[in-house]
């Protein structure tokens, strides 16, 4: 589309050229007020503006009857050069229109990278798309729209930055992160290595929880023996006081019978001695 456009601004800058050449005779006039609106630009192309302007007062200069014919005895290498400076005058528009329209597709260049690196600015290539079109139409008003697309560029540049922040933000906290990553990993590296280790001792408690299990039905079991065995000896202990009381009892009965007997063998030795006295003094 925009191919089409400028193949059609050549053209009627081609039927321009063409009007003004044919027309230079009988529109001088005409001629010098463009050459007025050139120079009012302030703009200056090699020194064609100056050219353009002794070319118009020349052209000014020429008398031309009410019928637009020239007088008898003009130069027509005059006129020539005339139309020749108007040539370039044309040319020099058309290149300035060029370089507007080049400086124009430069911008547009830029807001395109800008659409491209802010997904959201999709309605504002549209935006963009309809001034294009608007600047072709209105070539006056190019200059101006330059200077719209120069601020918003500006605004851009403005908004790039401080996304650019924001990313150097989101960069530290990134950082950040990542080491509290880090330091987090390292935590669960020790506490991994604190659960291997408790799983270890576990292990060996386990183990030795088994072991003093195994001693506990052990002594339970050596217990178990050693209570009737302490029955057996208390039953032992029973029948052996009884057999103690028993034995107590025949010792004391036979203590009895001792003193007893002990009484009548002293009585009876008592009476063997006396029997054995008379018997010597019955001798005597």
């Amino acid at each position: 589309m925009e191919e089409e456009m400028k193949k059609k601004r050549n053209k009627k800058k081609k039927r321009k050229q063409s009007k003004a050449t044919e027309d230079i005779a009988v529109d001088a006039g005409e001629t010098a007020s463009l050459d007025q609106n050139h120079e009012s630009n302030g703009q200056d192309d090699n020194g064609q503006v100056s050219e353009t302007a002794d070319a118009h007062n020349h052209v000014q200069n020429i008398n031309v009857d009410p019928k637009g014919h020239l007088p008898n005895g003009t130069e027509g290498a005059s006129l020539e050069e005339t139309v020749k400076v108007l040539q370039n005058e044309n040319e020099w528009h058309i290149k300035k229109e060029a370089t507007l329209e080049e400086t124009v597709k430069q911008l547009q260049q830029k807001n395109h990278l800008y659409i491209q690196k802010e997904a959201s600015l999709e309605e504002t290539v549209k935006m963009f798309q309809n001034e294009n079109e608007w600047h072709i139409k209105k070539e006056a008003t190019l200059e101006e729209t330059i200077k719209q697309l120069q601020q918003k560029n500006h605004s851009y540049v403005q908004k790039e930055a401080t996304l650019e922040e924001k990313v150097k933000k989101l960069q530290q906290k990134n950082h950040s992160f990542i080491q509290k990553e880090a330091s987090l990993e390292e935590t669960v590296k020790l506490l991994q290595n604190e659960n291997q280790s408790h799983i270890k001792r576990k292990a060996t408690l386990e183990e030795t929880i088994n072991q003093l299990q195994h001693e506990c039905h052990s002594y339970i079991q050596k217990e178990e023996s050693l209570e009737e065995k302490v029955k057996h000896l208390e039953r032992e202990k029973g029948f052996w006081i009884i057999k103690e009381n028993s034995t107590k009892e025949t010792l004391a009965n036979l203590h009895g019978d001792a003193a007893k007997l002990q009484a009548q063998f002293g009585r009876w030795w008592s009476w063997k001695n006396s029997g054995a006295i008379s018997s010597k003094k019955t001798n005597d």
